[in-house]
Parts: structure tokens; C-alpha cells; sequence
């Protein structure tokens, strides 16, 4: 990765704390420490100290040499007196498919807080912003790889809040990237398995590496037969990081692995690769002439336009997250 046009700069990541925040602010840690990156970096942050005990790392003082907390809420105003070269915005809030009551609240953060920060970088001149989107704008309608064309989208229902929400914003993307100096991008993301990855949420391969890793057996809870796909976080952050530098005003792209694989073989892949001795559990059977769940992106666009490919197979994704957990529990 050529990180010559951050030099001099300054960058803005928000949601800087989840799973992928983490990722972009440890490769620009890594690229100043190895590279001599010099790079004005802060992480919006609502809770200062919650974040230095959540990772405690991050208390040494090289690492706050070399980033600032920029202490606030994407809803709230932010500082002004700061300028930044970029913004890469990927604070969201929790996916509601399973939990419709936290919709209004699902809704305001990726909506509002969205127009907040694109208010804000069009008032402190940001030349480049960066929002990460989700594939789930497109529903569950798809039986194929899904490209940026797909006119699928989710049913007006609480439970899709999180995919209607990423659409809203993205509709404020295309607002703001025509009708002011911001280049504006917007990704499309999907699965992605890596150290880091919470094995506990309503991530399927998390909570299987997590099954094997506490000796149980894999537990599916279904049937076995959705598709999805997932790329490791290495080639994540140089897609993200070309898009936000490489691609045309108001591009939309998506962002994941375009190998597919269904649940099942996944849970097998991952017990394989794990060395335990248990076994899989699948809740049902498939029924007869059913539609397969498929959430798998087309990268056909990014790959063209920007040249890039994927580094990092499946299988070695898998082996890198297992190792990693095994290490650190």
C-alpha cells in the first residue's frame, strides 16, 4: 500500500473503536512506526476512558503520540477548529434484524449522525470522505453474487432498519458529493473474519470459531444452506483505503470476498482448520425447492477500476483468526 498521499495530512476516522475502525487505525499506526508516515490521525470517540480500558494498548504513550481522541457523538456538533484532509466514517450502530427495539435508535445514529459528519466536513473543507455502507442495502432477495446495479432492497419492516438506514445515508452521500467540494465515496461491505472479530455477536463464523475454541460442538441455527462470503481484513483496508483515494466522485462500491460458501461447509472448514474433536450441530433441514439465502458481493467493479485482487484465501483467514484467539484467551 502506498501511503505517499497521507503524508502532511490529516485523517478523521469515525467509529474508530469497532472492528474495522481498529483495523484502519492499527495499519496507519504500523505504517508510522515502519514507514515514517506522518499523518495526523484522530478517533471519534464518545467516551474517552471507555475506550483506553476497552484497549488498554492504547494508553502507552507512543501510541498517543501518534493519534488523538477527538472526545464526542456524531450527532452532536464537532469541533470546528479542527481541519481534516480525510474522513472515513464508519460509525454505525448495531444491526436490528434481531433486536427491533433498538430501531429509532439504529436509525438516528447511521442517518443523522451520517449528515452531522458530512455537515461537518463540508464546513471544515475535507477534500476526501470515505462512508462505509453495508451489502445490506440490497435485502435478501438476491440468488447470485449481488453488483453495485442490484435493485433489491430491504421490506419496509423495523427489523431491515440497519440496511434502510445505510441506504438513507448513502442517499446523503450522493447529496452532499454533488452539491459541494467533498469527494465523496461510499463502499458497500460485507463478511469479514480476522483477530479482532467478535466471536460473540450475530456473527455466524465468530461464534463457530468460538465453539471450537471452547471445545463445543458447532452450533448452526438454521439449516445450513445461506451462502456468504468473507474477506480477511489486510486486503479490507487496502480496498477501503484506494477507495477513498482512487475513485471518482460519489462511486459506489462493494467491498468482500467474491467466493462464495454456504454455512455448512463453513462450519466444516472452520472445524477442520481448528484441529478440535467435535462435531456440528444444524438446528433443521433444508425444505424442498426453498430459495437459498445468498450474500455474497460482485467485486467485479472495484477489482476493474481499481485494480486490486484479493491476498488472502479463505483457509488462511481462518487459520490466521483461530491462531490469534488461541494466543490471546
Amino acid at each position: 500500500m502506498d501511503f505517499t498521499p497521507f503524508f502532511g495530512e490529516s485523517l478523521l476516522i469515525t467509529g474508530g473503536t469497532g472492528f474495522i475502525g481498529r483495523w484502519l487505525l492499527e495499519t496507519f499506526l504500523y505504517a508510522k512506526l515502519n514507514h515514517g508516515l506522518d499523518l495526523s490521525i484522530s478517533i471519534l470517540t464518545r467516551d474517552e476512558n471507555r475506550f483506553l480500558n476497552t484497549y488498554p494498548k492504547y494508553k502507552n504513550s507512543y501510541d498517543l503520540q501518534h493519534f488523538s481522541l477527538l472526545v464526542g457523538d456524531i450527532q452532536s456538533e464537532l469541533d470546528k477548529t479542527k481541519k481534516y484532509t480525510y474522513i472515513i466514517h464508519a460509525a454505525t450502530e448495531s444491526d436490528s434484524r434481531n433486536r427491533e427495539s433498538i430501531a429509532k435508535k439504529t436509525f438516528d445514529t447511521i442517518v443523522l449522525g451520517t449528515k452531522n459528519v458530512l455537515e461537518y466536513a463540508a464546513e471544515i473543507g475535507t477534500k476526501n470522505f470515505l462512508f462505509l455502507s453495508s451489502g445490506a442495502v440490497y435485502g435478501n432477495s438476491a440468488t447470485d453474487n449481488i453488483d453495485e446495479e442490484f435493485n433489491g432492497a430491504p421490506r419496509i419492516e423495523s427489523k431491515n432498519t440497519y440496511g434502510e438506514s445505510k441506504r438513507a445515508a448513502e442517499l446523503l452521500c450522493q447529496i452532499y458529493g454533488e452539491n459541494s467540494f467533498i469527494h465523496v465515496s461510499i463502499v458497500r461491505c460485507f463478511a469479514f473474519v480476522g483477530p479482532g472479530l467478535p466471536l460473540d455477536s450475530n456473527y455466524a463464523i465468530g461464534n463457530f470459531i468460538k465453539n471450537v475454541l471452547d471445545g463445543e460442538s458447532i452450533h448452526i441455527k438454521g439449516d445450513g444452506t445461506p451462502v456468504r462470503s468473507y474477506m480477511y481484513p489486510t486486503d479490507l483496508v487496502v480496498w477501503l483505503l484506494h477507495s477513498l483515494l482512487k475513485t471518482k466522485k460519489t462511486d459506489i462500491f462493494n467491498i468482500g470476498s467474491d467466493l462464495p460458501i454456504s454455512i455448512r461447509d463453513l462450519a466444516e472448514l472452520v472445524l477442520e482448520l481448528s484441529g478440535e474433536k467435535t462435531s456440528i450441530q444444524v438446528d433443521s433441514n433444508p425444505l424442498p425447492n426453498q430459495r437459498i439465502n445468498w450474500y455474497v458481493p460482485s467485486t467485479a467493479k472495484i477489482k476493474s477500476m481499481l485494480t486490486l485482487d484479493i491476498k488472502y484465501s479463505l483457509r488462511e483467514s481462518i487459520q490466521k483468526t483461530l491462531s490469534y484467539y488461541k494466543e490471546n484467551r
